[in-house]
């Protein structure tokens, strides 16, 4: 399994002014796994979540 840096946004409606970009790292075998395994992991709060970013940890 690879490593997957996941940077995401938390809030609201208008997120593109609001919020905080954060990270967490996910282990999957390929970037559309990352995202899904992402969305397990976090599944109570994933509805007000928007992923921004995924790229493989060096």
């Amino acid at each position: 399994m690879r490593r997957f840096v996941v940077k995401f946004k938390v809030g609201g409606a208008e997120l593109w002014r609001t919020a905080a970009i954060e990270k967490t790292t996910v282990k999957a075998q390929n970037v559309a796994m990352a995202m899904v395994e992402f969305h397990r992991k976090h599944a109570q709060v994933s509805g007000k979540m928007t992923v921004t970013e995924v790229y493989e940890e060096v």
